[in-house]
């Protein structure tokens, strides 16, 4: 009796072992998937977190083999085309609404395979753009783009820029693109508060 109750309770041991080894597995496989998966971005590890914009600071060479120049953050800006006045507008975007937008798309996926068709739907005509702006430190000279979000015309894809400082290779994608329904008409309500479908 003594012999079938240790068998049985090294039985269970090794089961309940294996059990936990398979479930770490499981969960380690899952966020790296969750994470990271293979050709796909998370929205918001792409975006700049709105809570860290005011204090953004970072150095960059302007000239190749250049000195590093420090930056800061400048502003956001909107641009877009309205349809009662005929014209493009650029607006200021301030931090509360950018949050919003942020928060809204945040957890988004990227597309893994991008196809002609959601490329060519930024062509024409132009889509609306999101720009964060930095400029140099202790200056107030004229600004420069450092991330920005464009919305396509048809109004439910959206793409983010790519920074990279080699763009010598042909094959840079320099753009991520995510499908989000009537992101473009939400993303008009949340910066300039007009003009939007509520559809989800």
């Amino acid at each position: 009796m003594t012999n079938h109750s240790a068998s049985g309770h090294i039985r269970t041991l090794i089961i309940v072992m294996g059990g936990a080894i398979l479930l770490a597995l499981s969960l380690s496989i899952g966020m790296l998937y969750y994470y990271n998966p293979p050709g796909s971005y998370l929205a918001g590890n792409m975006l700049l977190d709105p809570n860290l914009l005011p204090s953004l600071r970072f150095s960059e060479a302007i000239k190749r083999g250049g000195d590093q120049t420090p930056f800061v953050f400048s502003g956001i800006e909107y641009t877009y085309y309205d349809q009662d006045l005929k014209k493009w507008n650029v607006i200021s975007v301030d931090l509360n609404r950018y949050q919003i937008l942020y928060h809204l798309i945040a957890m988004e996926r990227s597309y893994v395979e991008i196809s002609d068709q959601i490329k060519n739907s930024f062509l024409a005509p132009p889509p609306s753009t999101l720009s964060i702006k930095v400029r140099r430190a202790n200056t107030i000279d004229t600004t420069s783009e450092l991330l920005k979000i464009d919305f396509a015309t048809d109004g439910d894809v959206y793409r983010i820029s790519l920074r990279n400082d080699t763009a010598k290779n042909e094959n840079f994608e320099p753009f991520v693109y995510f499908y989000h329904r009537n992101i473009k008409e939400k993303a008009q309500e949340i910066v300039i508060g007009r003009g939007v479908s509520h559809d989800k």
